[in-house]
């Protein structure tokens, strides 16, 4: 069997470390993870209720960031991109981006394809406050 099933949350984080292309991100992925709930299957969402992008929209059959992070870490190989064929509300790519990782999402249902590509949007800081001060005029 292989190791990440038992895998608690610090040595997941811990072993994302390996994973992380851009050392400013070890502290992206910490962060992101630190109110998954343990409690539920790790090849579940049940856990990522508190989490930010998870909690957008519960997809029942999705499956948690620490999965995605644990199965990329037990790899003997150092991973630079990951294909999604079937991307549902976009877990895998969220953590990909998380670790800095490429990656490529597939996904046929158009709503959670436009799900996945906002919680993959980047966000400009300008922009943001452009449009809080247009909220304010009206």
């Amino acid at each position: 069997m292989i190791d990440f099933w038992e895998t608690d949350l610090r040595q997941t984080v811990r072993n994302s470390e390996k994973l992380v292309q851009r050392r400013t991100r070890v502290r992206d992925v910490s962060d992101w993870l630190e109110d998954y709930i343990q409690e539920g299957p790790t090849s579940s969402n049940q856990g990522t209720a508190n989490l930010p992008f998870q909690r957008w929209f519960h997809f029942k059959e999705a499956f948690s960031p620490k999965f995605v992070a644990d199965v990329l870490g037990s790899l003997p190989y150092r991973v630079d991109r990951c294909v999604d064929p079937f991307s549902g509300s976009g877990t895998t790519a969220v953590t990909c981006r998380m670790l800095g990782l490429k990656s490529v999402s597939v996904e046929v249902n158009p709503f959670l394809a436009d799900l996945i590509r906002a919680k993959l949007m980047p966000l400009c800081r300008r922009r943001i406050s452009t449009e809080r001060q247009v909220e304010r005029i009206r």
